[in-house]
């Protein structure tokens, strides 16, 4: 007998949060909102951020209210790191993390230990 995963019940698509910064990043937050959009997954968030910010707690406090179960972010290296960081302090845990831009496709881009 073969085990799968369970499927969503029919209908039922996974809240999205898109977290950005200044473009290009936008570009490329607004092909992954239109594509979650398509496949018919409901944005529940979107906000950008100061590139550099030294705190990020309040942005993504307010993605942990809006209760998504997959959140994209798109960042340079630095402030992926720091809104990974700060997302564990707040709590912030959905299903998934997706990333793009720099910040989240460099190998050095790893957390020990994040579950």
């Amino acid at each position: 007998m073969s085990r799968t995963p369970a499927r969503p019940a029919r209908g039922h698509r996974p809240p999205v949060t898109v977290i950005h910064n200044v473009p290009p990043r936008i570009d490329l937050a607004a092909a992954g909102k239109a594509y979650a959009q398509a496949k018919g997954l409901k944005i529940v968030g979107e906000e950008s951020y100061q590139k550099g910010a030294a705190d990020y707690r309040s942005t993504l406090t307010k993605m942990k209210a809006a209760g998504p179960d997959l959140v994209f972010m798109v960042s340079y290296v630095a402030d992926a790191i720091l809104l990974m960081r700060q997302s564990r302090e707040v709590g912030l845990k959905p299903q998934a993390f997706l990333g793009g831009g720099a910040g989240f496709d460099t190998a050095q881009f790893e957390f020990p230990g994040w579950k």
